[in-house]
């Protein structure tokens, strides 16, 4: 056999070799920084890179399809289960959907919880799965079992101080996302929920301090939205309504899905004309657009339906302001969105409201 045509065919053969051996690496295996990583592992790097980055966009439908991915890829592991059903909770709390995507994440917790029962994260999603639906001793219980595995993980002590919130325990509440902030400084949304605290107490300086810092230093978007509320609720607080509405429509800005900013800027509006709304076709317009918008993404909350009362009655039109305050009064006990004592609150209002016309 001639010399070159040996060659020739070792050559051919090692260049199939290599070939096939960069097909099979290529389907199996991929090289990242000088390293070969699994196949199945980049691709779930990828997956929880692309999940971190819809968490932080506020994007929850993105967020579940890429969760329920990452599950389908690995049916049989708690962290994906337990960041579906977080990200199940999220579409509950934020967009109201709360029966639906809560009693999945309570099926999802439960599984992880049967198979680890000391997983403290699993108890810490069921505890919110039940404080969706506003099942609060239920809710608690689980927190505390949290706790009881693991009293340093700041989320436990932001989770269950929300619960106190909710609860009408403001001094609980405040001693747990403080502790929270304690344990990690940059947790955004202790420091959000502190800054709530502080504007419920009535101490504006120390809630918009708060807020600015949660501008600062968080990534996510409805957090900071929340943060740009405050400020507007401080700005309208001391009669300052534009500079009200220029906060809302940054909180807007950051969040489109933040249904009580589009109330307090209609409000704002309202108050910026002193409620004279009768020559002024382009911000009635506005006005109506907002509190379309914040129905649209909650058409259960009693606040926008009072704001909407309030609107209405400044257009002299009674019967339709009525109906308002009525259907505000009868949303009141189901609202989410309210605390037991705002509940409480929120029911003197609008009685104050309906009795003007009486």
């Amino acid at each position: 056999m001639n010399k070159k045509y040996l060659i020739g065919l070792i050559l051919l053969a090692l260049i199939i070799v290599i070939a096939g051996a960069f097909v099979i690496l290529n389907k199996y295996f991929v090289v990242e920084n000088w390293k070969i990583i699994s196949r199945s592992s980049y691709n779930s790097i990828i997956l929880n890179d692309s999940l971190a980055e819809s968490v932080r966009r506020g994007d929850i439908d993105t967020q579940i399809k890429i969760a329920e991915e990452i599950l389908s890829s690995n049916s049989d592991a708690n962290d994906a289960k337990l960041n579906l059903a977080d990200s199940y909770l999220e579409k509950a709390s934020i967009e109201f959907k709360e029966e639906e995507y809560a009693n999945k994440a309570i099926v999802l917790a439960e599984e992880v919880i049967k198979n680890d029962d000391k997983n403290y994260k699993a108890y810490l999603t069921l505890g919110y799965a039940y404080e969706v639906l506003q099942n609060y001793p239920k809710s608690l219980e689980e927190y505390n079992k949290s706790l009881e595995i693991n009293n340093n993980y700041d989320i436990a002590y932001v989770k269950r101080g929300h619960l106190y919130d909710l609860w009408g325990n403001l001094t609980q509440a405040e001693s747990d996302y403080t502790k929270a902030y304690e344990l990690n400084n940059k947790n955004d949304v202790a420091l959000m929920n502190l800054a709530r605290i502080a504007k419920r107490k009535g101490d504006f300086e120390k809630a918009v301090n708060y807020a600015n810092t949660v501008i600062e230093i968080s990534k996510i978007s409805y957090v900071k939205a929340t943060a740009y509320e405050i400020i507007g609720l401080n700005s309208l607080n001391s009669f300052k309504f534009q500079e009200a509405v220029d906060s809302f429509s940054k909180s807007i800005g950051e969040y489109d899905k933040y249904s009580t900013s589009y109330i307090n800027r209609a409000y704002s509006n309202i108050r910026l004309v002193n409620y004279d709304l009768t020559n002024n076709q382009e911000l009635k317009n506005t006005i109506e657009k907002d509190l379309t918008r914040s129905l649209q993404i909650n058409d259960k909350s009693s606040f926008a339906h009072v704001i909407y009362g309030i609107y209405k009655e400044s257009l002299k039109d009674y019967d339709l302001a009525y109906s308002y305050y009525e259907k505000a009064l009868a949303l009141v006990d189901g609202d989410i969105t309210l605390g037991m004592g705002e509940k409480e609150d929120m029911k003197n209002k609008i009685t104050r409201l309906i009795n003007t016309f009486e």
